[in-house]
């Protein structure tokens, strides 16, 4: 599903590209998005990508409607409204558009009914989580409104440490769209009004996400327009770059030159792209497992504890918890517990001493606990651990230990 809503989305950048810039531009924006998106994970960005590009496609397309039929153009801003909402429910990142798109309908729609319909469209599909949040926490933005609202099933703590860890993944976005900085010097953005749009969509994006995360996976939705931008700036940087080196040919060569230049330029930028694209194909497909005992090889040799967690799914009835194997839970039973944020954290479980730990964890209904190896040399290492805890099963550099019933 996550890989499908990319290749779709992919199919919308080429189309847009066809329409407002040419064929060849086309398909290296649709090559920048197919060599830059994450197609092979399970993660929900790549479908807050496809949302907010439909969002975003069919507002201009009501801003090309309005004018002409109003009571045509509110159809396709009720569609707007109610992709936005799909890309909220699916992840708070998607709430920063929402500013953008508020200044660009109230620019030409100030009609209360309208924007009635459109908030309904909008709260449709994503009004259930924020109340849901809301009614469980008391934040409906749970967690990230935690010190607005007060902070439930995550701490001071939690949240400083999630700051922390975005901060220390913040690097630059992939250098195939570093040059949408320069699409405000292409023809494009002056003829076509549609572009000169998604320039202004981009610029806002990148404006956000300066100020805010600058984790280049929190940027994932706007990477479709981004990368259709971004061919503008290669445009613009490649002509630089023929217009320089016509000027060191000798007058006799010039002829014909920026026709040739820019052909073979695209020609070699085409090619890089097929180059990138088929290079990730053949590595993905290389993963494909056509049988079971494949797919049992590779899933060993590439999920830490994939092991571990099989065997505590098969062998354990009573509650399962995890430290630091969440890679792996996918292939555990379902549900498992722990992680470093929320009421399971390990710093109230597996941190405690040995006796506290074990004495908390069956009172909870706890019946194994899993760990990577270096954390079992840890937790081990206290000389009272094995009093409470016993080996169940170890393999792949992963340990399953059974909790001890509590001495009377």
């Amino acid at each position: 599903m996550n890989a499908l809503a990319g290749w779709l989305s992919v199919w919308m950048v080429y189309r847009l590209g066809v329409q407002h810039l040419n064929r060849v531009l086309a398909c290296a924006a649709a090559g920048i998005w197919l060599g830059i998106g994450d197609y092979s994970n399970a993660l929900i960005d790549m479908g807050v990508a496809l949302f907010v590009l439909s969002a975003w496609i069919a507002l201009w397309w009501w801003n090309e409607s309005h004018a002409a039929q109003p009571a045509q153009g509110a159809r396709w801003l009720a569609l707007a409204a109610f992709f936005l909402g799909l890309a909220a429910g699916s992840k708070y990142q998607a709430l920063t558009f929402l500013p953008l798109a508020a200044w660009f309908v109230v620019r030409r729609e100030r009609r209360p009914a309208i924007w009635a319909v459109g908030l309904v469209c909008f709260l449709l599909p994503c009004v259930y989580w924020y109340a849901r949040n809301a009614v469980m926490t008391g934040d409906p933005f749970n967690p990230i409104g935690a010190k607005l609202f007060g902070f439930s099933n995550w701490t001071l703590a939690d949240y400083k440490n999630q700051v922390d860890d975005v901060r220390a993944h913040a690097a630059l976005p992939n250098f195939l769209i570093w040059p949408v900085v320069l699409a405000p010097f292409s023809l494009a953005w002056r003829r076509a009004p549609a572009v000169h749009a998604a320039i202004v969509f981009c610029a806002y994006s990148l404006l956000v996400w300066a100020l805010t995360s600058r984790y280049p996976r929190y940027m994932t939705a706007s990477f479709p327009l981004l990368a259709l931008v971004a061919v503008l700036g290669w445009q613009v940087l490649l002509g630089w770059i023929a217009a320089g080196l016509r000027r060191l040919l000798p007058a006799a060569g010039r002829a014909g030159w920026p026709v040739r230049a820019g052909g073979i330029a695209a020609g070699l930028f085409l090619a890089a792209l097929a180059a990138v694209s088929l290079r990730h194909t053949t590595r993905e497909l290389a993963k494909v497992s056509p049988t079971p005992a494949a797919r049992e090889a590779f899933l060993r040799a590439n999920v830490p504890g994939y092991a571990v967690m099989n065997h505590v799914r098969e062998q354990v009835s009573g509650r399962v918890y995890q430290i630091a194997l969440s890679e792996a839970i996918y292939y555990g039973p379902n549900p498992v517990w722990g992680d470093t944020l929320g009421p399971w954290r390990y710093a109230d479980f597996p941190l405690l001493p040995a006796a506290d730990a074990a004495r908390r964890f069956a009172g909870l209904g706890f019946e194994a606990i899993v760990m990577p190896d270096p954390v079992a040399r840890t937790l081990a290492g206290h000389e009272d651990f094995n009093r409470h805890f016993a080996l169940m099963y170890e393999q792949d550099g992963a340990k399953a230990y059974r909790i001890l019933p509590p001495a009377p």
